[in-house]
């Protein structure tokens, strides 16, 4: 692993916001793999780029167009699964989706076959203009067909778009906060988004119905200790309820996120946990068989946040010497950015197997991998870009399934309530099928590293981990670097988060019912009436008001 910084200005030292990779925009050689990146900044232009890797494990960075369409800051940049297209979103709601003009024969042939005076011809023009935001544009997301796209907008919305046909095809308008990240179900199912609400909703990509709002759990928090119980027990006790993720008084503009390559987990940034008086900054894990609750929770510290996430699009063969957190045949590699920092991890540890750290003057803000695996970008608010290469085999050997890696469609997550308005009333055969499942905390003492003064310091200083079966116990340790704590394990019944529909039902907070005593608020319907549709929004009156002042009369005296 090498990282270097190259001394170019990319967006006439304005700040880079946004940074990928073309996906099969790599050649194929021994001696050499070049790649089409594209980049977005402040001022306002889309840059793309041919980067070519060099024998030594340099770079060489060469600017073959400028994209100046944009009349404000470019906040995101992605390439299409295809390779295609490239989808840009700036400041003034504007998406922009370009292709590469008039250069079909070219196109298709492999970068690093093109000769320096074709790659100064890299020519793209604008394939679609949408329109549909009213503000700034934070995040962009491909659909696995690169057919349809979903963006994020600090509006509270979140848009489907049908490249095709070059319109919007739903508009995702739950959340109550600006919505800084979303993500495509590799398999076309589900969409998500996050918030500064402080909500991850999961939405059905077809219904486009909210199926899983996750943004709290009910929990008792024990004292002086680093640990969290999930209580739904009926011992008198009153749970507390424990948000986990950020509200908006974090310092960031994005909170991207990502699917796996097989869409089997859920990467969340910007998470957060109180733990008795403290708080402690988290990134989590979502596991596609139950998206209401965390599979991992990985811990970030006390003072740093994880921004982003990004996984790597090759898979890996499992290590032989630990079990991994998920019950897959091969191991996924991805990448998480602080504020000064990257962090690798992979799915058969809980730990960090790398990290960069201090390599920009400034705050991190967009990271994306190759298609091959063997190359990591980062962007930064100072104007500058690190790339990040690894050798063959550096990262762990291939996987190569014997089949074809399956991204086809399956069963679709149940939603987490029922769409019936009013009390929520199961049957006996789900309520056995839905037995909250116990979870089992412990606490154990990590391995610190020595440094000078005779301290001892861990590089993460809280490891938390779940495992789960369908039917089976769920254990989350929490490894701590304080001395004098011993192991202990606490049964917890885990409770489900259920999805709010805010214009049907309302939840009293603070007392401790289960989601069987939500009572109904939507106005009664007299007699004879037609029943609305499930989770249809009421419209509410509004006055009726004019832009003229109302007529005055002047009074005639009285006569004396």
């Amino acid at each position: 692993m090498k990282c270097i910084v190259p001394e170019i200005s990319w967006h006439n030292r304005d700040p880079v916001l946004s940074i990928d990779v073309q996906c099969g925009g790599n050649a194929k050689e021994e001696d050499r793999r070049t790649y089409r990146i594209a980049t977005g900044g402040t001022d306002g232009h889309v840059e793309v780029w041919f980067v070519e890797e060099l024998p030594d494990g340099s770079v060489r960075v060469e600017c073959v167009s400028d994209l100046k369409r944009h009349n404000r800051a470019v906040n995101i940049v992605r390439f299409s699964p295809c390779g295609v297209f490239l989808a840009s979103g700036d400041d003034e709601s504007t998406l922009f989706i370009w292709k590469m003009s008039d250069r079909d024969d070219d196109f298709h042939k492999d970068v690093g076959d093109l000769d320096e005076s074709e790659m100064n011809r890299d020519k793209w023009i604008v394939h679609k203009t949408l329109r549909g935001h009213l503000e700034d544009i934070q995040d962009l997301c491909w659909s696995k067909d690169s057919n349809y796209l979903v963006s994020g907008s600090i509006d509270n919305s979140a848009i489907i778009w049908d490249i095709g046909k070059g319109c919007q095809i739903g508009i995702l308008g739950e959340h109550k906060g600006f919505v800084q990240g979303v993500a495509f179900d590799p398999k076309a199912q589900l969409i998500a988004t996050l918030s500064t609400d402080r909500d991850l909703r999961i939405y059905n990509a077809s219904t486009k119905k909210v199926i899983h709002r996750i943004g709290k759990v009910q929990v008792q928090a024990l004292p002086q200790k680093l640990t969290c119980v999930l209580d739904n027990s009926e011992d008198g006790n009153v749970p507390k309820s424990v948000r986990l993720f950020h509200d908006d008084t974090l310092k960031t503009f994005s909170r991207r996120m990502d699917f796996s390559p097989d869409g089997e987990i859920l990467f969340t940034p910007t998470g957060f946990l109180e733990l008795g008086s403290s708080c402690l900054n988290t990134f989590y894990a979502f596991s596609r068989v139950n998206l209401t609750t965390p599979a991992v929770v990985y811990p970030m510290g006390r003072k740093t946040s994880a921004l982003a996430v990004r996984c790597c699009p090759v898979l890996f063969k499992l290590r032989g010497e630990s079990p991994p957190l998920f019950a897959l045949p091969y191991r996924i590699v991805f990448a998480v950015i602080t504020e000064d920092a990257l962090i690798l991890y992979d799915t058969q540890s809980s730990l960090p197997f790398g990290k960069i750290a201090n390599i920009h003057y400034t705050r991190l803000s967009d990271l994306a991998w190759s298609s091959d695996g063997r190359l990591l970008m980062v962007s930064s608010t100072d104007g500058f870009c690190s790339f990040v290469t690894f050798k063959p085999d550096e990262l762990g050997e291939l996987y190569v399934p014997g089949e074809t890696l399956d991204t086809t469609p399956s069963e679709i997550p149940k939603s987490s309530v029922e769409k019936t308005p009013g009390k929520i009333e199961k049957s006996d055969e789900q309520a056995k099928e839905e037995v909250p499942s116990l979870v089992s905390l412990s606490v154990h003492e990590a391995p610190a590293n020595e440094s000078q003064g005779g301290e001892q310091k861990s590089k993460m200083p809280f490891v938390i981990r779940a495992r789960s079966a369908k039917h089976g116990s769920r254990q989350i340790s929490i490894i701590s670097t304080q001395k004098g704590e011993e192991n202990s394990f606490v049964e917890i019944p885990q409770k489900t988060v259920v999805e709010e529909e805010p214009q049907d039902i309302m939840e009293v907070e603070g007392t401790g019912k289960s989601p069987e005593t939500v009572e109904q608020v939507s106005p009664s319907k007299p007699d004879g009436a037609l029943p609305s549709a499930p989770n249809s929004q009421q419209k509410k009156r509004v006055p009726f008001q004019t832009l003229s002042s109302p007529k005055t009369y002047r009074k005639k005296p009285l006569p004396s």
